[in-house]
């Protein structure tokens, strides 16, 4: 009886000391990722891709979903995997998306800055008659 009090007792210590360290590895995942996904995804791309196609460019970028690279999932465990390619493809998703709007948005204005121009220079050019 005693034995299996001291027994519980340590497998109960070990679980303390190791769900930290399980814990941290696996925000180390999302973390990374994150920062991964920053560097990776493509800004240019997908603000082009708002100018140029507007809210079809956008609703893309949220569909379409960037994948990690290979070589930072080498060696890790699949929990870890599975963690670092879901938050890097939110991630993703999430950048491609803003700059697929900032596009949209800057596509956006240049038509209304445009539409003001030429009903000025319409207007000057009636009245100037």
């Amino acid at each position: 009886m005693k034995s299996l009090k001291l027994i519980l007792i340590i497998t109960l210590i070990m679980s303390l000391v190791s769900l930290p360290v399980f814990v941290y590895s696996q925000t180390g995942a999302v973390a990374q990722a994150k920062i991964d996904a920053n560097k990776h995804v493509s800004k240019f791309l997908w603000f082009g891709a708002g100018c140029l196609f507007g809210l079809i460019g956008v609703g893309a970028a949220y569909l379409i979903a960037p994948n990690p690279p290979a070589s930072a999932l080498l060696g890790k465990d699949a929990d870890w995997v599975t963690l670092y390619t879901d938050a890097y493809r939110s991630e993703g998703k999430r950048i491609q998306g803003k700059y697929a709007i900032y596009g949209c948005l800057t596509n956006a204005l240049v038509y209304i800055v445009y539409a003001v121009v030429v009903v000025a220079t319409t207007t000057s050019t009636v009245s100037s008659y």
